[in-house]
């Protein structure tokens, strides 16, 4: 027999479906954390004026706060009379109270460690160069002022970073040159002039002297910037060098030259850290194009990554 509640043809699983989907008319809302610490402290004082007080409030401003709270639960918090005292729901919503506030704590303190630099992760994007000089020294101060930050590195070509520093792939890139993009902020950071580096048998001291001599330059799809710039010196004696070799890095330029393979113009800093190899000869090229290095950031990354930056510039300044 079918009851009289019950829409005709319907059954048990229908019935089930029903009650189911029925609205909850005690379901609780999601209490703020205001009115939660209101809960904390009046359990913890068990009177209200002393709460109110303590909190820096008025007493019927917190009696209204805890009974929209009580609301917002479904259930009676306190007993009222004869003392106030936590109802059995109470203090077993107590417990979740607390454990919701000491999360939100944890939660504002991990965000202003976070702002201020304390922890976190940040990731620097460099070529190779800069791994002998500027970045190590600079994470080493890091290291020290920031002992919660996690940097990381990645060597990469300059023509690569562009593209990971606008992704977030990287957080600072630290290239040899301007990253010029909307939203981007480079800074150079040092300029040096570029040296002649010479197998030690060849008995040349200018460009004009090696003009005859195979020739080692950065490949272009690495760094188009210093491709150009290195043959713009060339260009500029009105010598036409004979390319032999590519390379993607000064150090394997260098090495190709202490082989004998070439001649190559480098950075000043690259050939000083070569000027201890027997197979290896210095010149001067007489040239005022230079070598640069910058440092680049997304401008609206906080803080804390515009401070890592000038650490870095510092650091390529000094080293």
């Amino acid at each position: 027999m079918i009851s009289s509640g019950s829409p005709m043809g319907a059954g048990p699983q229908h019935s089930a479906a029903a009650r189911r989907t029925a609205p909850n008319s005690t379901a609780a809302h999601s209490p703020s954390l205001r009115r939660l610490e209101y809960f904390a402290a009046l359990a913890e004082h068990l009177h209200f004026a002393r709460t109110a007080d303590a909190l820096g409030i008025s007493q019927p401003a917190l009696s209204a706060e805890i009974r929209k709270l009580e609301a917002e639960c479904g259930v009676k918090l306190f007993s009222r009379s004869p003392t106030t005292a936590l109802t059995r729901e109470g203090a077993l919503l107590l417990r979740d109270a607390h454990g919701v506030l000491e999360t939100s704590a944890r939660f504002a303190a991990h965000a202003g460690d976070l702002a201020s630099g304390l922890t976190g992760s940040l990731v620097i994007g460099t070529v190779q160069s800069f791994c002998y000089r500027g970045v190590p020294q600079a994470i080493g101060r890091l290291a020290d002022a920031r002992p919660g930050l996690r940097v990381r590195t990645l060597e990469l070509p300059t023509a690569e970073q562009r593209s990971r520093l606008l992704s977030g792939a990287i957080d600072l890139a630290c290239g040899h040159m301007p990253i010029r993009d909307d939203g981007i902020v480079s800074t150079a950071a040092v300029g040096e002039p570029f040296v002649l580096c010479l197998p030690s048998h060849l008995r040349a001291d200018s460009l004009a002297e090696a003009a005859a001599e195979p020739f080692i330059v950065f490949r272009r799809e690495a760094s188009p910037y210093y491709h150009d710039r290195v043959l713009s010196v060339w260009r500029e004696t009105g010598i036409q060098p004979d390319i032999r070799h590519e390379t993607n890095t000064w150090e394997s330029a260098v090495e190709l030259v202490a082989h004998g393979l070439g001649v190559a113009l480098v950075p000043q800093g690259v050939a000083q850290r070569h000027r201890r190899d027997p197979r290896i000869r210095r010149a001067v090229c007489g040239s005022a194009a230079c070598s640069e290095a910058w440092v680049s950031r997304r401008e609206a990354d906080t803080t804390v990554v515009a401070e890592v930056g000038e650490i870095l510039l510092e650091a390529l300044r000094t080293v």
